[in-house]
């Protein structure tokens, strides 16, 4: 029997990736914790001691190298602090995540907890949706609100200037999932959870292929706000608009039949 064969669970490969992030560790993100939350950097400490567990500390590194770099890009990384209950509920959670763009949102939602005294745990809905995405989901979520308008609105409330309306293929595209059940089950659970607004979904009725009419909610749009690691008033995150409209993301052929104010985006 081969020495492969011998080691069918990947043993050394685990070992060999405990001692990586060890390395890691004491080169600076056991530091980087120690500075902005003692009993972060105690939690984090319990990862490494098990080599099973080296999966999960190999991912939070990564998600807390993200985080340290957008700090001292930024010059954020004086005095600050997380609170405990904040940073302990991110690293728990996202060392389950490996997918890059779930990494780099869980990165931006640390960043954003980040204050001068360590007190504001406002966050903490926000660990709770994140943790419910998938990175399919978490995809669509960039795409409704990477680009969108806000509405105006003189008490700074943070709500969607327009609908977005998306053909069933574009859908596909943007999320990599190509059955329109599961992408209908996607649209339903961010519908739930309260991230796409009620009337959020395909109209089955639209020629010549369904359309999905999709609206992100306040929730959604200040959830994408932190987790681009954004401290401030989300309100002042997003481009301004009129109330209401439908965003346009390219023009369909004046030949084509489909419902007004369908935009084909693929």
């Amino acid at each position: 029997m081969s020495e492969e064969n011998l080691d069918p669970v990947g043993t050394k490969a685990l070992a060999e990736a405990a001692k990586i992030v060890t390395e890691k560790t004491v080169t600076g993100i056991g530091a980087f914790l120690n500075k902005v939350c003692m009993p972060a950097a105690e939690e984090f400490g319990l990862l490494l001691q098990d080599k099973v567990r080296s999966w999960r500390a190999s991912n939070a590194v990564a998600i807390l190298e993200r985080s340290r770099a957008h700090l001292e890009r930024n010059e954020q990384a004086g005095e600050i602090h997380v609170h405990p209950r904040i940073a302990g509920k991110i690293i728990d959670k996202s060392s389950w995540v490996d997918a890059e763009n779930l990494q780099e949102m869980w990165s931006g939602l640390f960043v954003s907890s980040c204050s001068p005294t360590g007190t504001d745990d406002s966050n903490l809905i926000f660990i709770t949706l994140l943790d419910q995405l998938t990175a399919s989901e978490a995809t669509l979520i960039e795409f409704l609100c990477k680009d969108t308008r806000i509405c105006t609105s003189e008490h700074r409330l943070v709500l969607a200037e327009t609908q977005v309306i998306v053909p069933l293929e574009g859908l596909r595209k943007v999320t990599s999932i190509d059955s329109a059940s599961e992408l209908d089950i996607a649209i339903d659970h961010l519908r739930e959870v309260g991230l796409l607004q009620m009337e959020s979904g395909f109209n089955l009725n639209s020629s010549p292929t369904p359309v999905a009419i999709l609206t992100p909610s306040a929730l959604c749009l200040n959830l994408f706000a932190r987790t681009q690691g954004w401290t401030s008033d989300p309100y002042d995150f997003y481009e301004k608009g009129s109330p209401v409209g439908v965003r346009e993301i390219a023009p369909v052929a004046p030949s084509t039949s489909h419902p007004s104010g369908y935009h084909d985006a693929f």
